[in-house]
């Protein structure tokens, strides 16, 4: 990613954590929600490389391989990130 995508993830993913300063609950929900965003991006950026690196050195089967395997972590991070975006919502 260029360092302009890089810029760009952030602001769309702090810029709801700074918007809703103002309410403890919203706070909270907006900071799981940013968090949640930027580590989809992180970890898109890791299944990309990883699976790149796979491809030249292994071949496409195991490039295929890495990329499944690390598009399940993404999948498990989703998760858990959604379900705590869901509890500070719910103010827990």
């Amino acid at each position: 990613m260029t360092r302009a995508s890089w810029l760009l993830a952030f602001a769309l993913t702090a810029a709801p954590a700074l918007a809703f300063a103002d309410g403890d609950t919203t706070k909270k929900t907006a900071e799981k929600a940013a968090k949640t965003g930027a580590d989809a991006v992180v970890d898109s950026a890791r299944t990309v490389g990883r699976s790149t690196k796979a491809l030249f050195k292994e071949g496409a089967p195991a490039a295929k391989q890495t990329w499944k395997e690390n598009a399940a972590e993404t999948k498990r991070d989703a998760k858990v990130n959604a379900d705590a975006t869901r509890d500070a919502a719910k103010g827990h």
